[in-house]
């Protein structure tokens, strides 16, 4: 091939590399700047009078003079952070509304623990809680401003902080409004006067609420029997206080619910009525804007790392030329084979081995401990799975693990850190925006534990992916290394998602499914894109260390700091 012909090739991909990174930058300047009328200010931090910090975000309209204005106070729920309230916030703030969405305790980037002992289900008494005290640092950071009508608040919680907002509100009279997204309804806190002028709203196919619970508080701040009561019907009024309805969306569930275009233009409106007293409602919504500028920062970005990563891995990476340990392995087995007796060892083995990961439920962020033990099961009856078939064809599993080693480099190692830091700021700057994925100071120290545990995890799961499964398949055969993809994307989700629904099964409950599995489809499409970066160096260290950097990061902020 001619060097003519070799710098043209180099040209075109250093434009698709342009386009992908403009399009990412163009994602990322609408979605911070779309609606003009709207100023933001982020990462604030205030403190409870328990002595918390608190890290919340505000969301105001431009230019308002007025030393009279109604705020909203927004509150998340667990295993997520503010950055969830983002998009509801917003479109408050364009008409009018200083909307303030905050990381409870031991969330985001606030301080303090979760307590252990906080309820995940309806409750059927109405006690005090800690997270109050979070509700009312930024009740006071409001009524330091001196702008802001005090008499004249409005809350909206979303599932945990749907919870919180009962018990504060229960006797707190200075919020005129509550609306309960998809909230831990605690129908002991409600009654005919308090929460004022509450909106529940839920989606159809949200399995963590308890339906009966929401009608229980309807029924209490209502005075009238389930039987009487009709959705999507306001009770009541709101110059008195008593307004009530319940929304049931036919299409949400609880993870989607603070997405859901519906649920936004409800929750405006009805906050509209409650604190302005119209009825008046506008026909835009910045919603459409910020989820297209949303989508575009992601597969923009995506594309630009995927791309990007190419040539850098060509540049820096040292491939070494050499035969695949695993070749006998793949002589002997047919793909179907090799597929048929994974998932005959993996589903009876994972649980199996899932004591191997309990440790890490010990942890105070327990969550990820949970998730963590969940996929380290599944690493190790890899390892047992890849310990067996290599035994067949006279190979030790230490064997693979020194061909493993010998096959990185100090230069592969630094590449796959600073991909992988890479793709964190991208994910970070794209997907961060509406589900906040930056550890506070409080999870720095216990990142190195499950970094390590996510690597040796990885590093196992690859091991059969790649030297297995995709030299099996062939890197030369035409969309090989894709086929290759989506084979070990679905062996790895399918397994995970048999494994997580049958322990929530002897659960009792599907809340660690919801809980998970959105963060898996993304978690694992990414792992699965490994396949490019094998076939780029031969190596498998280097994508582990890719993943490992993002599942740590994103799973370890999203978990609560409990305690």
């Amino acid at each position: 091939m001619s060097r003519k012909s070799l710098s043209s090739k180099a040209k075109k991909q250093f434009l698709v590399i342009v386009l992908f990174a403009g399009i990412f930058l163009a994602g990322i300047i609408v979605f911070h700047f779309v609606p003009v009328e709207v100023k933001r200010t982020y990462n604030q931090f205030t403190t409870t009078t328990d002595g918390v910090s608190i890290c919340y975000d505000v969301f105001e309209p431009v230019n308002n003079l007025s030393t009279n204005k109604p705020a909203v106070i927004l509150g998340h729920g667990i295993m997520v952070n503010k950055e969830i309230m983002r998009l509801i916030a917003i479109d408050l703030a364009k008409v009018g509304f200083v909307a303030v969405p905050f990381d409870f305790r031991g969330h985001g980037l606030s301080s303090g623990k979760l307590a252990f002992s906080y309820p995940i289900e309806a409750s059927t008494t109405c006690e005090e809680s800690p997270l109050e005290y979070d509700i009312l640092a930024i009740k006071a950071y409001l009524n330091s401003r001196g702008d802001v009508d005090m008499k004249n608040l409005g809350y909206v919680g979303y599932s945990m902080g749907g919870g919180a907002g009962f018990a504060l509100l229960s006797h707190d009279n200075d919020f005129n409004a509550m609306v309960g997204l998809a909230p831990l309804p605690s129908y002991s806190c409600t009654n005919l006067t308090n929460p004022r002028n509450l909106f529940l709203i839920v989606g159809q196919w949200d399995e963590a609420i308890d339906m009966d619970a929401l009608w229980k508080v309807m029924e209490n701040k209502t005075g009238q029997p389930k039987n009487a009561l009709q959705l999507n019907t306001t009770y009541g009024n709101f110059a008195s206080g008593t307004a009530a309805r319940l929304y049931i969306d036919d299409n949400s569930d609880h993870f989607t619910a603070p997405y859901d275009e519906t649920f936004v233009v409800e929750i405006r409106n009805w906050m509209l009525q409650a604190l302005k007293g119209t009825t008046e409602f506008p026909a835009s919504l910045s919603y459409y804007t910020l989820l297209a500028a949303l989508f575009i920062q992601v597969i923009g970005g995506l594309a630009f790392f995927v791309t990007a990563s190419v040539p850098i891995l060509q540049k820096f990476s040292r491939k070494r030329e050499v035969p695949s340990i695993s070749q006998p392995l793949l002589t002997e087995n047919s793909l179907k084979g090799l597929v048929g007796r994974y998932f005959i060892y993996i589903l009876p083995l994972s649980f199996m081995f899932l004591p191997v990961g309990i440790p890490l439920a010990f942890t105070p962020l327990l969550f990820s401990g949970i998730f963590f033990a969940l996929i380290e099961g599944l690493s190790v009856a890899t390892l047992f799975f890849l310990w067996r078939r290599f035994k067949s064809v006279n190979i030790s599993i230490l064997q693979v693990y020194r061909k493993t080693i010998t096959n990185t480099s100090r230069r592969n190692v630094g590449v796959g850190l600073g991909m992988g830091v890479l793709l964190y700021g991208i994910l970070y700057l794209s997907f961060g925006n509406v589900l906040g994925i930056v550890p506070g100071l409080s999870r720095l120290v216990w990142l190195p534990l499950f970094y390590g545990v996510a690597f040796f995890a990885f590093v196992n799961m690859y091991l059969f992916a790649l030297p297995v499964i995709q030299e099996k398949i062939g890197r030369a055969r035409k969309w090989g290394v894709l086929y290759a993809i989506l084979l070990n994307y679905t062996l790895v989700m399918a397994s995970f998602t048999i494994v997580l629904v049958i322990i929530c099964i002897f659960m009792g409950s599907f809340f660690l499914f919801l809980a998970f599995l959105p963060a898996l489809i993304l978690i694992f499409l990414i792992n699965a894109v490994g396949g490019i970066y094998y076939a780029d160096s031969n190596d498998v260290i280097l994508p582990a260390i890719i993943s490992a950097i993002f599942q740590t990061l994103v799973v370890c902020t999203l978990t609560p700091f409990v305690g």
